[in-house]
């Protein structure tokens, strides 16, 4: 599924994203969320990934995805999931 997202978007890992990255999420998402500013360019806990998509050298969606791990009873499920979405 990986593969098939990084051929339609530009995915990243949290680790690798630098400041000006950082800073262009957080424009997009308070543009996306004009009553509610944050300083920062995820919600409650950063994403493992971030899908990036651009349009003439700009950022016009996001999408963050987590990877997870839930037990249920005696059984362990892998999840690999969106958690935030939003576009210009």
């Amino acid at each position: 599924m990986l593969l098939v997202l990084e051929k339609l978007l530009n995915i990243l890992a949290e680790i690798d994203l630098d400041s000006c990255t950082h800073f262009v999420i957080q424009e997009l998402r308070n543009s996306s969320f004009p009553d509610h500013q944050v300083e920062r360019s995820y919600f409650k806990q950063l994403p493992h990934y971030r899908a990036l998509q651009y349009e003439n050298d700009k950022l016009i969606g996001y999408m963050g995805l987590d990877y997870r791990i839930i037990g249920v009873a005696d059984t362990v499920y892998k999840i690999f999931g969106r958690n935030r979405f939003f576009c210009s």
